[in-house]
């Protein structure tokens, strides 16, 4: 996907998270997201008219931020269960956002979550990584990725969402 694709993913990052948490978030360094030793993956598949997955990338320190924030509790109260929580429910609204976009007659599938460290890799399989963003959210790193189905032509969606924006 070309550039515009990329603004957009990060467009409609910015827009779920300024509304959701009141955040802003701004472009990181480099084109891709470098994870920190702990951080979290939370992933929502898409399938229907076009098939593929959205994925939001995080430290574990702006997820617990997230999470009390989203919560309105302490970060010292916050619980595993509410950072799982927290970052599934932010990764399908920038999921839902994209979808709305271009893929109308589509469905979501339940969002996941993964933690790991940076030697964690994090493949939908059946999926190439169609665009990739680096950003940064109080001064904390982050990324979202969309990936699309290998046996799905993407121009079509690439056009669309060009159009779109």
């Amino acid at each position: 996907m070309n550039a515009l694709g990329a603004a957009k993913l990060t467009e409609v990052t910015q827009l779920v998270w300024g509304s959701i948490l009141g955040w802003s978030v701004a472009t990181g360094d480099g084109p891709s997201y470098a994870p920190p030793q702990e951080h979290l993956v939370g992933c929502v598949q898409i399938t229907g008219d076009w098939e593929g997955a959205v994925t939001v990338r995080c430290s574990h320190n702006l997820a617990v931020d997230a999470a009390a924030e989203m919560f309105d509790i302490g970060s010292h109260e916050v619980q595993h269960a509410d950072i799982h929580d927290a970052l599934a429910e932010l990764t399908n609204m920038v999921a839902g956002n994209l979808k709305a976009i271009v893929a109308k007659e589509s469905l979501l599938s339940l969002p996941s979550v993964m933690e790991g460290n940076a030697a964690m890799t994090v493949k939908v399989p059946g999926t190439d990584v169609m665009s990739e963003v680096a950003l940064n959210c109080r001064n904390e790193p982050m990324g979202v990725a969309l990936h699309t189905k290998a046996s799905v032509a993407t121009n079509s969606f690439a056009e669309a969402f060009a159009n779109r924006a």
